[in-house]
């Protein structure tokens, strides 16, 4: 199978790495001067920035392949990201819907859910911020092209590698959600869920990249400080909002999967041995 991945990041590129390994896979950077003689990191690369128009004429190639993935984030600086996130993205659509293209497959976000408490896989989003209606009006858009079809993965707070949440919170004071439960994934796991949904056919099309197990924001953000050797966090005692609970269970079942880093905990011992 030929593989493009428009966003060959933190994410993108580890997942390029993986799937070489048995497909053809090739990618977009958004900076021209990482590409290396048509190669970013091993991977066939090819120049691709929203902000440069002349970037597009190299959607073409990045669309002549089997399956694509979709892994550009809307830029929460711009104070215009829902109208530049909705121009690009038709952009890309008018170009998938003339390539050979039938599967694509869109990395959004838990954000898309705004201040929802419980929520799943089948829960209508309701997104509160600029960044969450720009992914869920994309969402939309993607979903209800009857041209392709297209599955979307809403991963939940991104660690692995050089990302350790805990690293944000170290030493502040007065955060507030001490009582929230984390919601985050490890980058191994999402990889593997979206190898999964490349490779293979599936009636579900949205998907939880979030592991199972959820502790208490202020439980595991001090747990992590104390294992990485960072100052603790301190909590605003007065706060006892609930939060946001992302559940991943219909995405586990439907894709037989069991997550390596089901526990948030397993995360911060993994940063230290796995890169």
């Amino acid at each position: 199978m030929k593989i493009s991945i428009v966003g060959l990041g933190w994410f993108g590129l580890e997942l390029a790495k993986e799937l070489s390994a048995t497909h053809a896979v090739l990618g977009s950077k958004s900076a021209a001067e990482s590409i290396f003689e048509g190669k970013y990191k091993g991977i066939e690369a090819h120049y691709l920035n929203w902000d440069d128009a002349d970037s597009f004429e190299n959607l073409e190639t990045l669309l002549d392949a089997d399956a694509l993935v979709l892994n550009i984030p809307p830029s929460r600086k711009r104070e215009d990201v829902v109208k530049w996130y909705g121009e690009n993205m038709y952009v890309m659509e008018q170009g998938i819907l003339k390539s050979p293209l039938k599967k694509v497959i869109f990395i959004s976000s838990t954000g898309v859910f705004g201040n929802r408490e419980v929520v799943d896989e089948d829960t209508i989003p309701e997104p509160n911020t600029p960044s969450g209606t720009a992914l869920f009006e994309t969402e939309l858009r993607l979903l209800n092209n009857p041209k392709f079809k297209t599955s979307v993965i809403r991963p939940g707070g991104l660690v692995g590698g050089d990302r350790q949440p805990a690293r944000y919170l170290a030493g502040r004071q007065g955060i507030k959600g001490k009582n929230h439960p984390v919601n985050l994934v490890h980058r191994s796991d999402l990889i593997a869920i979206t190898e999964k949904v490349i490779e293979s056919s599936y009636t579900r099309r949205i998907f939880h990249a979030v592991a199972p197990e959820h502790p208490a924001k202020s439980d595991f953000y001090t747990v992590a400080a104390q294992k990485l050797g960072l100052e603790f966090p301190a909590f605003h005692p007065g706060d006892i909002s609930d939060g946001k609970l992302v559940e991943s269970e219909k995405t586990i079942e439907a894709l037989r999967i069991s997550m390596e880093y089901s526990n948030p905990y397993q995360m911060i011992d993994g940063l230290r041995t796995k890169n």
